[in-house]
């Protein structure tokens, strides 16, 4: 492992995301977007340890992060889990406004008949 991946985040990252996978609540598929959301956070951030970010950073991020709102919700919510787990108290007063949303004209296969 590179020297620039073992700070308190990286170490904690993968800690985290190996006990999701060993208790079974991870699918391996969905891994690969947990190892990229998580490091994307820490950049937005400004690199933390994962005990670190304060309330007002945690809603700059929500604010900051250059994705659609569905993909926001999707994504913060990982990274509440993970600052959770990590020890962050910052995290347990988060609330994130982000709200998944179906999409409006989708077209289900029972309206196809």
């Amino acid at each position: 492992m590179p020297y620039k991946y073992d700070d308190a985040w990286h170490r904690k990252q993968r800690a985290f995301i190996k006990r999701k996978v060993r208790s079974r609540r991870l699918n391996p598929d969905t891994v690969e977007q947990y190892e990229m959301w998580l490091p994307q956070a820490w950049e937005l951030l400004g690199r933390p340890a994962p005990t670190e970010p304060t309330l007002q950073q945690l809603e700059n991020l929500e604010a900051d992060w250059p994705v659609s709102e569905n993909s926001k919700a999707s994504r913060l919510t990982v990274v509440r889990a993970f600052l959770r787990w990590a020890g962050c108290k910052a995290a347990l007063e988060w609330e994130i406004q982000s709200q998944a949303q179906p999409k409006q004209d989708r077209q289900y296969l029972s309206d196809t008949a």
